[in-house]
C-alpha cells in the first residue's frame, strides 16, 4: 500500500511556539505526554473570521462557541471577552458559563439533557434547545416560563422519494403536528424558532435542511406561533493540511481500501464511503 502523508497546515504562532525547544521540552516535563497545548488567540481570530462573514453578507445573528468541543477554561474565558454566546451541553459547563459571567441570554444548552440538568436550566431561565419530546413534555410540565428551540432531523429534498436513516438525536419533521400540539398544551413554552445540527459539512445538505425548516416556521405561524430563529448547528469544514494533493491522495486510499478491504483504519471505517457491486460510492464524512 502507498506511504500517508498528511502534513499539516500551521499557524506562525504554533510555529513560532515549536521553535521554543526549552520552553516544549518543560511542558511535557511538568504535564507528562501527550500533553494539549491551547493558544486562545487562535479562538479571536476564529470569531472574528465568523463575524467578518456576517458583516460581508449582511447576515443578522448570534454566534455560540461549542464548549463541548474543548474543556479548556481558557477558551471559554476568551469567549466570554469576546461578547459571543455559550453552547453548553452539561451541568458542568453550566458551571464553568457561570464562574465566566455569562448573561443568560448569552448561554444555549444544546443536546439530551439529564433532568438534573434542565431543572438548573429551568431555574435560571437559560435557553434549551430541546432534543426530543419527552424534554419538551418534562419543560412544559414545570410550569416554568421557558424560552426554547426544537431541534429537528429527519429533512428530505422536496419533490424526490428518498429513503432517510432516523437521526439518534432531534424530533423527526414527520412530527410537526405532535410538536405543536404538545406546545399549545402548556402556557409557559416560548418558541423562539428551530435547530439542527448534521453530521456533515456538506452545503446541499445544509441547504435542504434550512430549506426544511423555514416551510416549519410557516406551518408554525399559520397555527398561530409566531417563530424568527435557526440554529443552524456546527460543523464547518476547515483545512488542516498545507497540501490539497495530500489530501486527494487520503481520499482515494480510502477508496481503495472500501473496494480491496486492507484495514487501513481504526475498526475498519469507510468514513462515508461504500462498496455497490465493484463500485465505490458516497462522500468523505469526517
Amino acid at each position: 500500500m502507498s506511504k500517508i502523508k498528511l502534513q499539516p497546515k500551521i499557524s506562525k504562532q504554533i510555529k513560532n511556539f515549536l521553535t521554543r525547544e526549552e520552553v516544549c521540552k518543560n511542558i511535557v516535563k511538568k504535564y507528562g505526554s501527550p500533553v494539549n497545548v491551547i493558544f486562545p488567540k487562535a479562538v479571536k481570530q476564529n470569531i472574528d473570521n465568523f463575524k467578518r462573514m456576517y458583516e460581508k453578507y449582511n447576515i443578522s445573528g448570534d454566534i455560540f462557541y461549542a464548549h463541548k468541543a474543548n474543556r479548556s477554561k481558557s477558551i471559554v474565558s476568551t469567549v466570554s471577552k469576546k461578547e459571543i454566546g455559550l453552547d453548553i451541553a452539561s451541568i458542568s459547563e453550566l458551571k464553568n458559563a457561570n464562574e465566566e459571567g455569562f448573561n443568560k441570554d448569552k448561554i444555549e444548552a444544546t443536546g439530551p439533557k439529564k433532568r438534573e440538568f434542565l431543572d438548573k436550566l429551568i431555574n435560571k431561565n437559560i435557553t434549551i434547545n430541546v432534543d426530543n419530546l419527552e424534554e419538551l413534555n418534562y419543560i412544559g410540565k414545570t410550569k416554568k416560563d421557558v424560552e426554547i428551540l426544537i431541534r429537528i432531523s429527519g429533512f428530505k429534498p422536496k419533490n424526490i422519494k428518498v429513503t432517510k436513516n432516523e437521526s439518534r438525536f432531534g424530533i423527526n419533521i414527520k412530527r410537526k403536528k405532535e410538536i405543536l400540539e404538545t406546545i399549545q398544551n402548556y402556557n409557559n413554552l416560548s418558541l423562539k424558532g428551530f435547530s439542527f445540527h448534521l453530521s456533515t459539512s456538506n452545503i446541499r445538505k445544509k441547504r435542504i435542511a434550512i430549506s426544511n425548516i423555514l416551510d416549519l416556521h410557516q406551518f408554525f405561524s399559520k397555527n398561530g406561533i409566531i417563530t424568527d430563529t435557526i440554529n443552524i448547528g456546527g460543523g464547518f469544514s476547515v483545512n488542516y493540511l498545507k497540501n490539497r494533493k495530500d489530501w486527494d491522495k487520503y481520499l482515494n486510499l480510502l477508496k481503495q481500501n472500501v473496494k480491496e478491504d486492507n484495514n487501513l483504519t481504526w475498526k475498519n471505517e469507510n468514513y462515508g464511503f461504500y462498496l455497490d457491486k465493484d463500485t465505490v460510492k458516497g462522500s468523505a464524512q469526517f
